[in-house]
């Protein structure tokens, strides 16, 4: 298997920068907004891409992007365990997606990262912190198979949300890889399954047709109004609008 040529610490910094940010973005968007689709994708490139400082650089930046919010909505002392939690969480992220870019071709790269995500968080659920660091969190308002998908917590999502991207990153760095044109069609039936389930979660809201009737001042006053309001009832209008003042109460004193 040809390794792909090394980047450059520039474009192997701007990656590192852009997970960092996506991670951010993710936790402002709270919970687990559409940016974390970008953590494992450039974790991922980096993998393929770089040496192993990038990757260190590219860890700080996700655990830092990830606490900063955390951090600025309540600086207390669980916020700071829980930032120290998911560096740890994101420090095995970043080391098993190298270890298996460094080992395995194409289709076990991506499927392995998704498995990664998937056992990490199924690990995270026998603790008290449960769902607090399950990447697919957000897709749960938006998937229809969102519980045949759960495995435990949201870890069938979080599988999606790192393999897709993982798939992708593999195309767009790696093309080379053993493996590579199955992981093509890999990404694209995950793509597939992703655009479906959102699609397919979308609440259809039944088109309702209110029938009002509007009657207007006329010369035989009210009680002609009456006859027109049990004419339009008669012809099913829901809605019937009288002018204003049409009816004058008796004064009370």
């Amino acid at each position: 298997m040809e390794s792909p040529p090394i980047w450059r610490p520039v474009p192997a910094l701007a990656v590192a920068v852009l997970g960092g940010v996506a991670m951010a973005a993710a936790a402002w968007l709270g919970p687990r907004g559409w940016p974390i689709w970008l953590v494992p994708l450039a974790i991922t490139a980096l993998a393929v891409r770089s040496t192993a400082t990038p990757l260190v650089v590219l860890w700080a930046a996700l655990a830092v992007g990830g606490a900063v919010p955390r951090l600025i909505e309540d600086p207390g002392k669980l916020s700071y365990a829980l930032s120290l939690a998911e560096a740890l969480d994101l420090a095995a992220m970043v080391a098993g997606t190298r270890w298996l870019a460094r080992r395995g071709n194409a289709v076990v790269l991506a499927v392995g990262v998704g498995c990664l995500r998937a056992g990490i968080e199924l690990a995270w659920s026998a603790t008290p912190l449960g769902d607090e660091f399950a990447w697919g969190l957000h897709a749960m308002a938006c998937a229809p198979l969102a519980q045949a998908m759960t495995l435990l917590g949201v870890t069938g999502l979080s599988w999606l949300v790192a393999a897709v991207p993982a798939s992708l990153a593999v195309l767009l760095c790696d093309l080379n890889r053993v493996g590579a044109a199955r992981v093509v069609s890999l990404s694209f039936a995950l793509l597939a399954l992703c655009a479906g389930i959102g699609a397919g979660r979308l609440e259809q809201v039944p088109s309702e047709t209110v029938k009002v009737a509007a009657i207007g001042p006329l010369p035989g006053g009210e009680a002609e109004m009456r006859g027109l309001t049990a004419l339009a009832a008669a012809e099913q209008a829901e809605v019937v609008v009288w002018p204003e003042n049409a009816i004058t109460l008796p004064a009370v004193g």
